[in-house]
């Protein structure tokens, strides 16, 4: 169950792994009705004009999953422990993760996998892709690119307004030839 609670918690967040295993009960914070992680120290603090602790709202799902595992390890700092009290090192939670995907018939996945999940469901849902960039902490717009893949449906949704906008074309005759067919087509240029 407490593997269970951090794949499903690491998906609903997009945490990179080492967020994910060193995260403190100190950093889950609620004010104003919603509850928050605060990441002080993160991947890309060093690369960044000014720095700015990173901030993720939690869905109540993510909130229960926190509460639950800081209620079962009362004594541990680690919101997710090793069995030990103590934060996973990246290899075990890697080979966790590992045994765990191919126990279900899945291809191997790795704790980086649920950060890619998270970032790929916000883009296929048509989250603003300044607001993936925010939620993930890349410093680097570019680097969310990754996560939009090509022809998913908020593209196509976006192609379907120029439809709107742009009249059909004429349609083509007998008579006409190329250049005049050319001509209309400039028409459509603003």
């Amino acid at each position: 169950p407490d593997m269970a609670d951090l794949v499903r918690f690491a998906v609903a967040t997009g945490l990179r792994p080492r967020e994910l295993r060193e995260l403190k009960k100190t950093d889950i914070r609620a004010a104003d009705g919603t509850t928050c992680i605060r990441i002080e120290e993160h991947k890309t603090d060093s690369s960044a004009r000014t720095y700015m602790a990173r901030s993720l709202p939690l869905t109540p799902d993510a909130v229960e999953i926190a509460n639950r595992q800081m209620r079962r390890h009362p004594k541990s700092e680690f919101v997710f422990t090793n069995g030990k009290e103590g934060p996973y090192t990246c290899d075990t939670l890697r080979r966790r993760m590992e045994r765990l995907s191919m126990r279900a018939g899945l291809e191997k996945k790795t704790p980086y996998s649920c950060r890619h999940s998270f970032g790929t469901a916000l883009g296929a849902n048509g989250v603003n892709l300044a607001v993936i960039s925010q939620l993930m902490g890349h410093s680097d717009i570019h680097t969310t690119t990754r996560y939009i893949a090509n022809n998913d449906e908020a593209h196509v949704k976006a192609v379907a307004v120029m439809d709107k906008i742009i009249p059909p074309a004429p349609q083509k005759t007998a008579t006409d030839n190329a250049s005049t067919m050319a001509a209309s087509a400039v028409d459509y240029c603003i």
